[in-house]
């Protein structure tokens, strides 16, 4: 499986991250899935209301809010994503988390702005290749 995230997307989240330094930046990935992947389409920021560098947490309000605009441009809330202060792996709460919130999970390195994208069903989990 794979996630399609554009050159620019990419450009946008690595800002993202370097604005919200040295706490973990977090928000919604929408878009579309396909036979084999996903589509990242839009970018929505959220704000992390734990204000930490080592973990995230989402308002209901954001959650709201990112729903909200998928619905009035016609797309889904496919993932979420997220910093890290390290390589981007998911940890023990990311992994318990994926579990109960099947999606897209996408993690950027604040060291070197790397990522790494994860689709969870609930009942498995994936590694996905990152396009292009």
């Amino acid at each position: 499986m794979y996630l399609f995230l554009s050159f620019v997307d990419r450009q946008h989240l690595n800002r993202l991250v370097e604005s919200s330094r040295p706490k973990e930046t977090c928000g919604f990935l929408l878009g579309r899935a396909e036979n084999e992947g996903f589509v990242v389409l839009k970018i929505i920021p959220a704000t992390n209301t734990l204000n930490s560098a080592t973990a995230f947490e989402i308002s209901p309000s954001d959650v709201l809010k990112a729903f909200e605009e998928a619905d009035k441009v016609g797309l889904d809330v496919i993932g979420i994503y997220h910093s890290h202060p390290a390589p981007p792996e998911p940890s023990a709460i990311d992994l318990h988390y994926m579990k109960i919130n099947p999606m897209v999970w996408l993690i950027i390195s604040m060291v070197d702005g790397s990522m790494a994208a994860y689709y969870s069903s609930g009942k498995y989990f994936e590694k996905l290749k990152i396009l292009p």
